[in-house]
């Protein structure tokens, strides 16, 4: 397992467990600041109409300068509104949002950035934006750990923005109301399926969205042991083979399988350990204490077949170099795409360094942050 794939082995069940418990997003916020090096990491919403502040949750800033932000500074935030000028989904630097001059000038810089040992890098991305409010995921950076840190934080964002924009949508569901109580406004039309397993894939817990998906029985459905079965054969294969490579310890990479001819259904896997996550959030039993399960959503992607045809558009790619760069950025190693593609993982290197050239890229990182932003696009 590569560096990469370690972190997010040690991150996605954090964002997982903050999809079921909210508070849980406070240790996602200090294990992603803690793998990163040392970077002061955050969530914050904004409504620019109202000028309303819609929360801040973050980790390793000082714990007055996060209450001076709540009760006076969120308005003045010189990178805010650089920030909701960018498209969903990709990453930009602190430096994109507001030049450092300019930030250097205001008062927030002089009272609130510079008293915190000089954060004045980093970067983040957005991860809902509509009608004038906007919910990110950022960092700040000390001046002098700028070279070290920055580059890597903004690759790690460019990783995590599926997994923490797909939590935000399993809060949604889950809880309804209960996240934008907590300052958080989501995306209205999100639906999402929530399937709790136990270890031996049977199922323990279904959301409402999921429970109208097992009654109409077309995408999904339970075998004649309770467990958790998709209608598509393809799908239900490797969503077997991802149970058993989380039992062993590994990753599971996203999957996909049709919805109808102008969308896809995404299925997301990870580990759920019941003592990292209080699940009695909305009358939840599950009965599961001391049991390891695993947690499957499932929501649907209108835009996924428009991508690999946007790519191609955009940047002349082949089609077979737009499908490696769509499973690159769903999370996939190049030798799990030689896999999947059935084709030899020095193809599919090839296949990367077209795509990176053919997009004026030079890093894997960038090319993902490319999709993500073609696959945001209405």
């Amino acid at each position: 397992m590569t560096d990469r794939r370690q972190t997010l082995a040690r991150l996605t069940p954090l964002v997982l467990s903050a999809a079921l418990d909210p508070y849980r997003w406070e240790d996602f916020l200090s294990e992603l600041g803690r793998l990163a090096g040392g970077v002061r990491t955050h969530i914050f919403g904004h409504d620019f109409h109202s000028g309303t502040n819609l929360g801040l949750l973050g980790s390793g800033y000082d714990p007055f300068a996060v209450a001076t932000y709540g009760d006076y500074y969120y308005d003045k935030n010189a990178w805010a509104e650089g920030f909701v000028k960018a498209d969903v989904g990709v990453p930009v630097h602190s430096e994109w949002m507001c030049r450092r001059e300019r930030l250097e000038s205001t008062e927030f810089y002089n009272d609130w950035v510079r008293p915190q040992e000089d954060i004045v890098g980093g970067g983040g991305a957005l991860l809902f934006k509509e009608e004038g409010r906007m919910i990110a995921l950022g960092g700040n950076i000390r001046r002098k750990d700028i070279e070290r840190l920055e580059d890597p934080w903004m690759d790690l964002v460019a990783d995590m923005i599926p997994f923490v924009r797909h939590a935000f949508e399993v809060n949604r569901a889950l809880a309804g109301k209960e996240v934008e109580k907590a300052g958080f406004a989501v995306a209205q039309n999100a639906q999402t399926a929530v399937f709790l397993l136990g270890r031996d894939g049977r199922l323990l817990h279904v959301n409402q969205y999921g429970e109208a998906m097992l009654a109409a029985g077309d995408r999904v459905g339970l075998d004649l042991l309770g467990r958790l079965d998709l209608a598509d054969r393809r799908a239900s294969a490797r969503l077997s083979e991802a149970m058993l490579r989380l039992t062993c310890g590994g990753l599971a990479a996203p999957l996909a399988f049709p919805a109808d001819r102008s969308a896809e259904m995404i299925c997301r896997i990870a580990q759920m350990d019941a003592s990292v996550t209080e699940f009695a959030m909305q009358g939840i039993i599950l009965g599961m204490q001391q049991e390891r399960g695993v947690l499957v959503t499932i929501s649907r992607s209108p835009t996924q077949d428009a991508l690999p045809v946007a790519l191609c558009a955009a940047h002349r790619l082949t089609s077979a170099e737009a499908q490696v760069a769509i499973l690159l950025a769903d999370g996939r190693i190049p030798s799990e795409i030689a896999a999947e593609r059935q084709v030899s993982v020095h193809t599919v290197r090839n296949q990367i360094k077209a795509a990176l050239s053919k997009c004026g890229v030079r890093r894997q990182a960038d090319l993902v942050r490319e999709v993500e932003r073609l696959r945001q696009k209405p």
